[in-house]
């Protein structure tokens, strides 16, 4: 049985580092709309704590 390199996983997969990259569109829009949610999310502290 031969051994396998640590940089080959599943298929959408890529290794970065120590790190797995998931690819694809839905990890994509999933953390821009995180992202999206903090900032708004701040900027509506800021505009109440001014208020």
């Amino acid at each position: 049985m031969g051994t396998v390199p640590l940089d080959e996983g599943a298929p959408g997969r890529r290794r970065l580092g120590p790190f797995w990259i998931e690819e694809g569109w839905g990890v994509l829009l999933g953390g821009g709309l995180l992202v999206a949610a903090v900032l708004g999310l701040y900027a509506l502290a800021a505009i109440l704590d001014h208020a």
